[in-house]
């Protein structure tokens, strides 16, 4: 069993606050920890309330879904070879 706090940070309090919720956002957290991304699900097709991680050592997309406090893994590309150097998060923008 995997669980996941959030917390924001109160910036006039200077205190952590612990969420619940991300609501329309969604979280990256890369494997070392030293990259961390969040954006608006709004016009995508990534789930918002949710934490996207990968582990170095297994090189694998989990999904931390914060409604279900549940930990998946996520195969977008199963065909990608297990060997791939380093994970990189690239978030697309488009724009009209």
């Amino acid at each position: 069993m995997v669980d996941i706090w959030v917390y924001k940070l109160d910036f006039d309090k200077k205190v952590w606050t612990r969420i619940k919720e991300l609501k329309d956002q969604a979280i990256f957290i890369g494997f070392s920890g030293e990259q961390v991304l969040a954006c608006s699900t709004k016009e995508s097709r990534i789930q918002g309330n949710k934490i996207y991680l990968t582990l170095a050592e297994e090189r694998i997309l989990y999904v931390y879904d914060l409604d279900l406090c549940d930990l998946e893994v996520c195969l977008p590309c199963p065909n990608v070879k297990a060997d791939w150097v380093q994970n990189d998060w690239i978030l697309p923008v488009f724009e009209d």
